[in-house]
């Protein structure tokens, strides 16, 4: 009993932090997988007066957080006890290699999102043990070649994204060849330059600044 009272406790401060910064959270009644994709679904199987009698998080995990743009390093160390978690956006968000430690024990996670944030080669190693993780979008970072070894135990891996990277075209085309369950999506595997991809990214974004 003080393991649950321990456990719904530490959820429901870890819920609060999340939407004092703005982000949402589904519990695991709120939505679930189709295609691939979340959706949104129906009511709780338990009667209203229950759940408001003895609270949300004593009842049911939370399976789903979107921190787009709001998530930080701190906010990490409180994720990682949201052990039920299956889905995790942080897209756009100031969160680097420390933060991702923080996510080594959610081995139940399936989707991750990654793009545009701080992490670098060195924090993919804290993701090797997300055994069931389906999708990884790695998009607009600054992970290169030297951090792909650290992706290829992610065997349930279906989608991997590294657009805007400098990922080279060899180091693409070995994990591909080596992951060949996974679809990796990168522009110039095979064709036009991988790796060319995160610099004409940068050139775009200065012009913009000079203007």
């Amino acid at each position: 009993m003080g393991w649950i009272i321990h456990r719904a406790e530490v959820q429901r401060a870890t819920v609060a932090a999340i939407e004092r910064a703005g982000g949402e959270v589904l519990f695991d009644w709120e939505w679930q997988w189709k295609q691939g994709r979340p959706v949104r679904t129906g009511t709780t199987r338990w009667p209203d007066w229950l759940v408001d009698r003895i609270g949300v998080d004593y009842l049911f995990n939370v399976t789903f957080v979107t921190l787009r743009y709001r998530g930080s390093d701190e906010l990490l160390a409180r994720i990682g006890q949201l052990r039920r978690l299956e889905y995790l956006d942080l897209a756009h968000s100031p969160v680097t290699d420390a933060g991702l430690a923080h996510l080594q024990g959610l081995t139940a996670l399936q989707f991750l999102s990654l793009d545009d944030t701080k992490i670098s080669d060195a924090g993919l190693v804290h993701l090797k043990g997300l055994a069931r993780l389906q999708t990884l979008l790695l998009g607009l970072t600054t992970v290169g070649d030297a951090g792909l070894p650290h992706l290829k135990p992610l065997t349930a891996l279906k989608m991997l994204s590294l657009y805007l990277t400098s990922v080279s075209d060899g180091a693409g085309r070995n994990l591909q060849r080596t992951m060949p369950g996974t679809r990796i999506a990168a522009p110039g595997w095979p064709g036009r330059g991988a790796g060319r991809a995160f610099e004409i990214y940068e050139k775009a974004m200065k012009a913009k600044t000079d203007q």
